[in-house]
């Protein structure tokens, strides 16, 4: 097997000790809210962890950022959002947020951060 730049073999399992599950919903407790109870009872194998979760955190957090204007460099076009900048240019959001943490280019464009 090929190992990647982690130097883990692509296509391997990956073991993650109940510790470091539980250390890592502690300190991002956020990233497990909205989940069902019982499934987080047996990720965690601890109830009161669960239940506090869920308290404070009743809905799911899907991750998903402000919208962040960006600006076509080639053509001075402001988008307002990286999803409406890869609509425009037949890219995806993904492709578009490259080009501007990255400086490459997407569909042969350069894209930078507009501060609102």
């Amino acid at each position: 097997m090929k190992s990647n730049k982690s130097g883990h073999n692509k296509g391997a399992k990956v073991y993650i000790r109940i510790e470091d599950v539980r250390q890592f919903a502690r300190k991002r407790p956020e990233l497990f809210g909205g989940f069902d109870r019982d499934a987080l009872f047996i990720l965690f194998e601890n109830m009161t962890m669960a239940e506090k979760i869920l308290e404070k955190y009743p809905k799911r957090n899907r991750g998903i950022a402000d919208k962040q204007p960006v600006r076509c460099i080639e053509t001075g076009v402001i988008y307002k959002s990286h999803l409406e900048a890869a609509r425009a240019f037949f890219v995806s959001r993904s492709g578009i947020y490259k080009a501007v943490t990255r400086g490459c280019c997407a569909n042969n464009h350069h894209f930078e951060k507009v501060n609102p």
